[in-house]
Protein backbone atom coordinates (compact mmCIF):
# COMPACT_ATOMS: atom_id res chain seq x y z
CA UNK A 1 0.00 0.00 0.00
CA UNK A 2 1.30 3.43 -1.07
CA UNK A 3 0.66 6.36 1.40
CA UNK A 4 2.07 9.81 0.75
CA UNK A 5 2.65 12.08 4.10
CA UNK A 6 3.21 16.01 2.67
CA UNK A 7 5.53 17.17 5.83
CA UNK A 8 8.38 19.32 6.32
CA UNK A 9 11.92 17.39 6.14
CA UNK A 10 12.44 18.81 9.57
CA UNK A 11 9.56 16.53 10.84
CA UNK A 12 10.21 13.66 9.32
CA UNK A 13 14.59 13.78 10.51
CA UNK A 14 12.89 14.41 14.02
CA UNK A 15 10.51 11.42 14.06
CA UNK A 16 13.16 9.41 12.00
CA UNK A 17 15.31 10.37 15.27
CA UNK A 18 12.55 9.60 17.88
CA UNK A 19 11.67 6.11 16.51
CA UNK A 20 15.28 5.33 15.51
CA UNK A 21 14.55 4.61 12.31
CA UNK A 22 16.76 5.64 9.10
CA UNK A 23 13.79 5.91 6.91
CA UNK A 24 11.19 8.32 6.72
CA UNK A 25 8.44 5.69 5.50
CA UNK A 26 9.69 3.61 8.82
CA UNK A 27 9.52 6.27 10.93
CA UNK A 28 5.98 7.00 9.92
CA UNK A 29 5.00 3.44 10.71
CA UNK A 30 6.71 2.31 14.13
CA UNK A 31 4.92 5.72 14.54
CA UNK A 32 1.57 4.98 13.32
CA UNK A 33 2.08 1.31 15.46
CA UNK A 34 2.50 3.12 18.59
CA UNK A 35 0.31 5.40 17.79
CA UNK A 36 -3.17 3.57 19.67
CA UNK A 37 -0.77 1.95 22.77
CA UNK A 38 0.33 5.65 23.46
CA UNK A 39 -3.47 7.49 23.06
CA UNK A 40 -4.75 5.15 25.53
CA UNK A 41 -1.66 5.49 28.02
CA UNK A 42 -2.66 9.15 27.84
CA UNK A 43 -6.15 8.64 28.74
CA UNK A 44 -5.39 6.49 31.42
CA UNK A 45 -2.78 9.67 32.62
CA UNK A 46 -5.40 12.08 32.38
CA UNK A 47 -7.77 10.18 34.27
CA UNK A 48 -5.08 9.51 36.90
CA UNK A 49 -4.35 13.21 37.47
CA UNK A 50 -8.18 14.01 37.38
CA UNK A 51 -8.45 11.89 40.30
CA UNK A 52 -5.27 13.07 41.73
CA UNK A 53 -6.25 16.67 41.79
CA UNK A 54 -9.42 16.04 43.17
CA UNK A 55 -7.92 14.16 46.12
CA UNK A 56 -5.67 16.84 46.39
CA UNK A 57 -8.55 19.51 46.37
CA UNK A 58 -10.15 17.36 49.39
CA UNK A 59 -6.76 17.32 51.14
CA UNK A 60 -6.46 20.88 51.00
CA UNK A 61 -10.03 20.94 52.06
CA UNK A 62 -9.59 18.93 55.15
CA UNK A 63 -6.17 21.12 56.28
CA UNK A 64 -8.28 24.42 56.06
CA UNK A 65 -10.93 23.17 58.35
CA UNK A 66 -8.09 21.85 60.39
CA UNK A 67 -6.40 25.01 60.20
CA UNK A 68 -10.33 26.74 61.28
CA UNK A 69 -10.40 24.34 64.02
CA UNK A 70 -7.28 25.04 65.62
CA UNK A 71 -7.53 27.97 65.03
CA UNK A 72 -10.61 28.22 67.15
CA UNK A 73 -9.06 25.82 69.73
CA UNK A 74 -6.24 28.31 70.96
CA UNK A 75 -8.25 30.93 70.36
CA UNK A 76 -10.97 29.04 72.72
CA UNK A 77 -8.41 28.18 75.07
CA UNK A 78 -7.29 31.46 76.06
CA UNK A 79 -10.42 32.54 76.80
CA UNK A 80 -11.18 29.60 78.69
CA UNK A 81 -8.17 31.10 81.59
CA UNK A 82 -10.38 33.33 82.14
CA UNK A 83 -13.79 31.84 82.52
CA UNK A 84 -12.47 29.30 84.26
CA UNK A 85 -11.17 32.34 86.65
CA UNK A 86 -14.16 34.18 86.68
CA UNK A 87 -16.48 30.46 87.24
CA UNK A 88 -13.79 29.99 90.06
CA UNK A 89 -15.11 33.35 91.91
CA UNK A 90 -18.90 32.18 90.71
CA UNK A 91 -18.37 29.10 92.02
CA UNK A 92 -16.69 30.14 95.53
CA UNK A 93 -19.85 32.60 95.66
CA UNK A 94 -22.05 30.12 95.23
CA UNK A 95 -20.92 27.19 97.39
CA UNK A 96 -20.67 29.92 100.27
CA UNK A 97 -24.55 30.45 99.62
CA UNK A 98 -25.22 26.63 99.47
CA UNK A 99 -24.02 26.46 102.69
CA UNK A 100 -26.68 28.82 104.20
CA UNK A 101 -29.15 26.28 102.64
Amino acid sequence: MLIKFDTTDDFADKLKALTGQNTGSKAFVIAAAHYCQLRDRVVALEAKINALEEECAVCHQTITGARDAAALLVERASQSDLFLRRRGKEANRLNYNESEY
